[in-house]
């Protein structure tokens, strides 16, 4: 069975969103289990979503 991809602007399905570059201030140390996920390079393709594998920051850190 082959499901179909459904198209959606990230302002639509997103509560908040930050634009980088960030540089420095997020390492991989601060990469959680779980939280507020990280869309990055990885998960896009010619300004498109690729689904993959996600990293987290804590609340804390993704409002700094």
């Amino acid at each position: 069975m082959v499901s179909e991809w459904k198209e959606y602007k990230l302002g639509d399905v997103a509560e908040n969103f930050a634009m980088g570059p960030f540089g420095s201030n997020i390492k991989a140390e601060n990469f959680k289990e779980s939280g507020v996920p990280v869309i990055r390079g990885t998960n896009l393709n010619f300004y498109r979503f690729v689904d993959g594998v996600f990293v987290f920051l804590s609340e804390e850190k993704a409002r700094k």
